[in-house]
Protein backbone atom coordinates (compact mmCIF):
# COMPACT_ATOMS: atom_id res chain seq x y z
CA UNK A 1 0.00 0.00 0.00
CA UNK A 2 1.49 3.28 -1.12
CA UNK A 3 1.00 5.57 1.61
CA UNK A 4 2.02 8.42 0.17
CA UNK A 5 -0.50 8.85 -1.52
CA UNK A 6 -2.55 9.27 1.54
CA UNK A 7 0.27 12.61 2.37
CA UNK A 8 -0.47 14.08 -0.55
CA UNK A 9 -4.19 13.71 -0.19
CA UNK A 10 -3.97 15.64 2.77
CA UNK A 11 -1.45 18.16 1.54
CA UNK A 12 -3.17 18.95 -1.88
CA UNK A 13 -6.76 19.87 0.03
CA UNK A 14 -4.32 22.04 2.52
CA UNK A 15 -3.04 24.09 -0.82
CA UNK A 16 -6.66 24.32 -2.15
CA UNK A 17 -7.80 25.65 1.24
CA UNK A 18 -9.25 23.24 3.44
CA UNK A 19 -8.78 24.28 7.63
CA UNK A 20 -8.68 20.04 8.14
CA UNK A 21 -7.81 16.90 5.71
CA UNK A 22 -7.89 13.34 6.55
CA UNK A 23 -7.61 10.41 4.94
CA UNK A 24 -7.96 6.99 5.41
CA UNK A 25 -6.66 3.97 3.25
CA UNK A 26 -7.84 0.06 2.90
CA UNK A 27 -6.17 -2.85 1.34
CA UNK A 28 -7.83 -6.94 2.28
CA UNK A 29 -6.18 -9.67 0.89
CA UNK A 30 -8.82 -12.27 1.21
CA UNK A 31 -8.91 -16.55 0.37
CA UNK A 32 -11.51 -18.61 1.00
CA UNK A 33 -12.24 -22.43 0.36
CA UNK A 34 -15.17 -24.79 1.20
CA UNK A 35 -15.84 -28.05 1.08
CA UNK A 36 -19.79 -29.69 0.37
CA UNK A 37 -19.91 -32.93 1.54
CA UNK A 38 -16.25 -33.65 1.13
CA UNK A 39 -16.22 -31.90 -2.42
CA UNK A 40 -14.29 -28.70 -2.79
CA UNK A 41 -16.79 -26.21 -4.16
CA UNK A 42 -15.88 -22.76 -4.15
CA UNK A 43 -12.44 -21.13 -3.97
CA UNK A 44 -12.27 -16.91 -3.71
CA UNK A 45 -9.25 -14.82 -4.09
CA UNK A 46 -9.74 -11.32 -3.85
CA UNK A 47 -7.95 -7.86 -3.29
CA UNK A 48 -9.55 -4.73 -2.92
CA UNK A 49 -8.13 -1.40 -1.91
CA UNK A 50 -9.11 2.29 -1.36
CA UNK A 51 -8.66 5.21 -0.03
CA UNK A 52 -11.58 8.13 1.59
CA UNK A 53 -10.74 11.66 2.03
CA UNK A 54 -12.60 13.82 4.53
CA UNK A 55 -12.20 17.80 4.52
CA UNK A 56 -13.10 20.81 5.99
CA UNK A 57 -13.48 23.89 2.91
CA UNK A 58 -15.12 27.33 4.45
CA UNK A 59 -16.37 25.65 7.29
CA UNK A 60 -18.51 22.65 5.26
CA UNK A 61 -17.76 19.09 4.90
CA UNK A 62 -16.21 17.39 1.78
CA UNK A 63 -16.11 14.03 1.29
CA UNK A 64 -13.92 12.33 -1.91
CA UNK A 65 -13.31 8.31 -2.62
CA UNK A 66 -11.71 6.30 -4.98
CA UNK A 67 -10.54 2.66 -5.35
CA UNK A 68 -8.16 3.71 -8.30
CA UNK A 69 -5.00 4.54 -6.47
CA UNK A 70 -2.98 6.97 -8.73
CA UNK A 71 -2.61 10.11 -8.19
CA UNK A 72 -3.95 11.38 -11.05
CA UNK A 73 -7.07 9.86 -9.63
CA UNK A 74 -7.33 10.30 -6.52
CA UNK A 75 -6.73 14.32 -7.62
CA UNK A 76 -9.90 13.92 -10.05
CA UNK A 77 -11.70 12.75 -7.02
CA UNK A 78 -10.39 15.82 -4.76
CA UNK A 79 -11.64 18.30 -7.26
CA UNK A 80 -14.98 16.82 -8.01
CA UNK A 81 -15.53 16.82 -4.22
CA UNK A 82 -13.70 20.40 -3.77
CA UNK A 83 -16.13 21.48 -6.59
CA UNK A 84 -19.45 20.42 -4.63
CA UNK A 85 -18.52 21.47 -1.24
CA UNK A 86 -17.49 24.96 -2.72
CA UNK A 87 -20.99 24.74 -4.49
CA UNK A 88 -22.54 23.36 -1.59
CA UNK A 89 -21.05 26.10 1.04
CA UNK A 90 -24.02 28.63 0.45
CA UNK A 91 -26.46 26.56 1.87
CA UNK A 92 -24.21 24.06 4.10
CA UNK A 93 -24.02 24.33 7.59
CA UNK A 94 -21.17 24.92 9.47
CA UNK A 95 -18.98 22.09 10.36
CA UNK A 96 -16.21 21.93 12.73
CA UNK A 97 -14.42 18.75 14.94
CA UNK A 98 -12.98 18.79 17.95
CA UNK A 99 -8.84 19.43 18.06
CA UNK A 100 -6.86 15.82 19.39
CA UNK A 101 -3.04 15.20 20.01
CA UNK A 102 -0.82 14.16 17.42
CA UNK A 103 -0.31 10.65 17.80
CA UNK A 104 2.52 8.47 14.94
CA UNK A 105 2.00 4.94 15.55
CA UNK A 106 2.21 1.75 13.19
CA UNK A 107 1.58 -1.82 14.77
CA UNK A 108 0.85 -5.56 13.43
CA UNK A 109 -0.83 -8.14 14.79
CA UNK A 110 1.81 -10.71 14.77
CA UNK A 111 0.95 -14.21 13.33
CA UNK A 112 2.96 -17.55 14.29
CA UNK A 113 2.05 -18.77 10.70
CA UNK A 114 1.24 -16.44 8.14
CA UNK A 115 -1.95 -17.62 6.07
CA UNK A 116 -1.21 -16.07 2.91
CA UNK A 117 1.79 -17.90 3.05
CA UNK A 118 0.15 -21.17 3.17
CA UNK A 119 -0.58 -23.46 0.13
CA UNK A 120 -4.34 -23.67 -0.75
CA UNK A 121 -3.94 -27.25 -0.26
CA UNK A 122 -2.81 -26.76 3.17
CA UNK A 123 -5.83 -24.77 3.85
CA UNK A 124 -8.27 -27.31 2.37
CA UNK A 125 -6.31 -30.42 4.21
CA UNK A 126 -7.52 -28.69 7.70
CA UNK A 127 -11.57 -28.52 6.36
CA UNK A 128 -10.92 -32.33 5.23
CA UNK A 129 -10.02 -33.47 8.62
CA UNK A 130 -13.07 -31.58 9.73
CA UNK A 131 -14.86 -33.01 6.74
CA UNK A 132 -13.94 -36.35 7.60
CA UNK A 133 -14.87 -36.64 11.45
CA UNK A 134 -18.48 -36.33 11.00
CA UNK A 135 -18.75 -38.35 7.54
CA UNK A 136 -22.31 -40.01 8.56
CA UNK A 137 -23.76 -36.09 8.24
CA UNK A 138 -25.37 -35.22 5.18
CA UNK A 139 -25.38 -32.49 3.86
CA UNK A 140 -22.22 -30.86 5.26
CA UNK A 141 -20.49 -27.56 4.62
CA UNK A 142 -17.39 -26.58 5.71
CA UNK A 143 -15.06 -22.95 4.85
CA UNK A 144 -12.40 -21.55 5.96
CA UNK A 145 -10.95 -18.03 5.14
CA UNK A 146 -8.32 -15.78 5.76
CA UNK A 147 -8.24 -11.96 5.52
CA UNK A 148 -5.03 -9.43 5.31
CA UNK A 149 -6.21 -6.00 6.19
CA UNK A 150 -3.93 -2.26 5.60
CA UNK A 151 -5.20 0.14 7.05
CA UNK A 152 -3.58 3.93 7.05
CA UNK A 153 -4.37 7.04 8.28
CA UNK A 154 -3.38 10.21 8.22
CA UNK A 155 -4.73 13.62 8.62
CA UNK A 156 -3.87 17.82 8.65
CA UNK A 157 -2.96 17.91 12.35
CA UNK A 158 -0.35 15.52 11.94
CA UNK A 159 -1.80 11.96 13.03
CA UNK A 160 -0.32 9.18 11.51
CA UNK A 161 -1.29 5.37 11.89
CA UNK A 162 -0.63 2.26 10.44
CA UNK A 163 -1.69 -1.10 11.08
CA UNK A 164 -2.20 -4.68 9.33
CA UNK A 165 -4.67 -7.08 11.29
CA UNK A 166 -4.87 -10.50 10.18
Amino acid sequence: MDTELASFAVSYLQKKGASFVESRMESREEQGFMLKNSNPEIAGFDETTGIGIRFILNDNMGFATTNELSKTRVKNAMDRALNLTKSSSKIGEKIDFSTSKSVKDKFKVKQKVNLLDLEPGDKLKVIKELDKSVKEVDNRFFSISDTLLKKHYTNSEGVSVYSEIP
